[in-house]
């Protein structure tokens, strides 16, 4: 069954309102953790049956593991993680030490995207206790050093995680790449050791040691960190010796949650734990675990064939307080969830790769539970430009709202690159990963517009489902950039944007979350003044106007339409003020500051002005905007806090106000923070 394309239409104001709420939960959040929109400028495989033990590093390699490869420009092949010979000079360098200054060799250093836009993605993936494969990984030297690099810069920015074996996990969060630069994050200090130890005994007989109990430690604290590395999706285990007692050596201090389970016991679970970097917790946790049961089974995919790795979540179904447990299929698909309480439980099983499923009720001490996970689906689509495959394209699945006519944000989609000579010898090429449902898919590539197929269904377990899509020329934008005195601006940035955004921190929060059909599209005025953007999707859009030496305007409520062109006449660009400084921590310059500079006061029929910037490894910064005339308040906060509020600390005793008058040409901001 072909699906043939469709009219690009406006998502709905419903599905705006109905986002609102995320929206503004993004926005703290965002506030919180300091998480840029600015474009930075120059100034997987499923996880092992059995959790890492404390300080291991994963041995599979993600990619011979199947980990999704890298978003890649239209036409390069996807390159391995971290290789330096086929990526560009652009990501981050840093070394590892104690404490004491001495290089940590041999650490398994991971580089994830923060997907600060995408939160919901975020927490859906860690809830079910998935990880978003990293997208470079190395191992430090012998002096400590490594070196990640990426392909193509990530506008919610870089999460750098430390797996050692002589320390305790650590993440760096909050970090801004710039274009071409590797950025020196300097001396990582890894936090010093402390012990958690304790023992496991059997309630009503504190005598009577249980032996081999898993014991499970993860992080129950405030932590910034969007993404999780391979390996500590479920924490950090361990188990009880045959005495009953169980030792993590490499715990960093903080809050954690300590859980305990047994076959023939129910889990105890120790919350809101506080390990001190002066006395650790050497003795005295300890556990008494009451008898229990659990419930065992098989996951198996269609054919009968095992599925390792899934995870298996039990909730209780009639308990007072939320009490559940979790399980990993072992080589063969077989589980066993243990240290359940007796009653009903509903079992949810997922899966990389698979439909996702539960079952209720089921009774505590089962044994013979079996899942059948369906594989996700797949399409086998056909690009045709003029009739013939273009020479290479890009492809992102979407999903459809049928009820507001609009796109939706898929979980863990990712834009896929391909060439002629990827493609079968139909011209078609596969795409993988559809849940059931409504899906879209979207083409872009060269010299077309934006082009997306027709709604079409997905049925559990459907596979290479047709789908044709004929690329569209689109429409065409032109018009002419001047100064003050009707003299043409060479140079100017023109930028498309979806028609429903405006200039609003809420706004482009939203619109890094919401699809839109909508080409992005940027072009720079000539000699005359003049700018053309051609092969833009029809809808409504708007467009910034961006000059080094004048303040950034923008024109909304414009429709393009399939095959014409529309003259948008003169657009006048006023001289703003350049915003530069220096930022310094403890009297030191430091980088990877972020500065937020936002208007005081509403200007009658201008809209507010917020622009940012991240200090660079100098301490030094330019906002990514003139600002015109007006009163404004700057704000800084370091980045790479290990606690959100110590940011927001950061912004009120930084916060200074200023104004800019009509022809100032600059004006400098300089901020000092303290550690204390």
């Amino acid at each position: 069954m072909d699906v043939s394309p469709r009219a690009p239409r406006r998502p709905g104001i419903r599905l705006l309102r109905t986002l609102g709420a995320i929206g503004i939960g993004v926005l703290l959040v965002k506030l919180l953790v300091g998480g840029p929109r600015e474009r930075p400028a120059a100034p997987g495989a499923p996880p092992p049956p059995t959790a890492i033990l404390p300080g291991t590093a994963p041995e599979t390699d993600p990619v011979a593991a199947g980990e999704p490869a890298l978003r890649t420009a239209i036409g390069t092949p996807a390159a391995r993680p971290g290789d330096p010979r086929t990526l560009p000079p652009q990501g981050f360098v840093g070394r590892l030490v104690d404490r004491a200054g001495v290089p940590v060799a041999h650490a398994t250093v991971y580089l994830l995207e923060a997907r600060r836009d995408d939160m919901l993605t975020t927490l859906l993936v860690r809830q079910r206790g998935l990880s978003i494969p990293p997208v470079a990984r190395t191992e430090s030297d012998s002096e400590g050093a490594f070196e990640l690099r990426v392909q193509r810069l990530a506008p919610g920015g870089y999460e750098i995680h430390v797996l050692s074996s002589t320390h305790p996990d650590h993440t760096v969060p909050n970090l801004t790449g710039f274009e071409d630069q590797l950025v020196d994050v300097g001396a990582v200090r890894l936090p010093d050791s402390c012990t958690v130890a304790g023992a496991v005994t059997v309630l009503g007989n504190p005598g009577f040691p249980v032996a081999d109990a898993t014991i499970t430690l993860r992080p129950a604290g405030m932590v910034p960190q969007f993404g999780t590395p391979p390996g500590r999706e479920d924490g950090i285990t361990t188990r009880t010796d045959a005495a009953g007692n169980f030792r993590f050596e490499h715990v960093a201090a903080g809050i954690v949650t300590v859980r305990a389970v047994a076959p023939g016991f129910a889990a105890v679970e120790h919350r809101a734990v506080e390990v001190s970097a002066d006395t650790g917790l050497p003795t005295g946790l300890r556990f008494e675990l009451p008898r229990g049961e659990s419930i065992a089974g098989i996951v198996v995919d269609p054919s009968g064939v095992p599925i390792a790795g899934a995870r298996v979540e039990a909730l209780h179904l009639a308990s007072r307080e939320p009490f559940q447990a979790t399980a990993r299929s072992l080589e063969d698909g077989s589980f066993e969830v243990f240290g359940l309480i007796e009653g009903p439980f509903l079992l949810r099983v997922a899966a990389q790769g698979y439909i996702g499923t539960e079952r209720k009720p089921i009774a505590s001490g089962a044994r013979s539970e079996r899942f059948e996970l369906q594989p996700k689906g797949s399409v086998k689509l056909q690009v045709r430009a003029d009739g013939v495959p273009p020479e290479q394209f890009e492809t992102l699945l979407r999903g459809y709202d049928a009820e507001h006519d609009a796109l939706r944000a898929v979980q863990d989609a990712q834009v896929q690159p391909f060439r002629t000579e990827d493609l079968d010898e139909d011209g078609s090429c596969l795409l993988t990963g559809l849940e059931p449902g409504t899906w879209i898919v979207q083409v872009d590539a060269p010299g077309y517009a934006r082009t997306f197929s027709a709604p079409f269904p997905i049925r559990a377990g459907e596979q290479e489902l047709p789908v044709l899509i004929e690329m569209s020329a689109g429409g065409a934008l032109v018009g002419r950039c001047v100064d003050e005195r009707g003299r043409p601006l060479d140079g100017v940035a023109v930028e498309t944007a979806a028609g429903f955004l405006d200039e609003s921190p809420l706004m482009e929060i939203l619109g890094a979350a919401i699809p839109s059909r909508t080409t992005s599209a940027r072009a720079r005025t000539g000699t005359d003044g003049t700018f053309r953007l051609d092969h833009l999707a029809a809808g409504e859009y708007r467009l910034r106007f961006l000059a080094q030496d004048r303040a950034p305007s923008s024109r909304s409520g414009i429709e393009v339409a399939d095959g014409r062109q529309l003259d948008l006449g003169t657009v006048t660009l006023v001289r703003g003020a350049l915003i530069q400084g220096t930022v310094r921590v403890d009297g030191d310059l430091a980088g990877q500051i972020k500065i937020s500079v936002s208007s005081l006061e509403d200007r009658p029929g201008q809209p507010a002005v917020h622009a940012t910037a991240v200090s660079d490894a100098d301490g030094r910064f330019t906002l990514d905007r003139r600002l015109p005339p007006g009163r404004y308040q700057g704000q800084a906060a370091r980045q790479t806090l290990p606690n959100p509020i110590l940011q927001v600390m950061d912004y009120q005793k930084s916060r200074q106000e200023f104004g800019i008058a009509v022809g100032q040409e600059s004006h400098e901001l300089h901020f000092t923070l303290t550690s204390g």
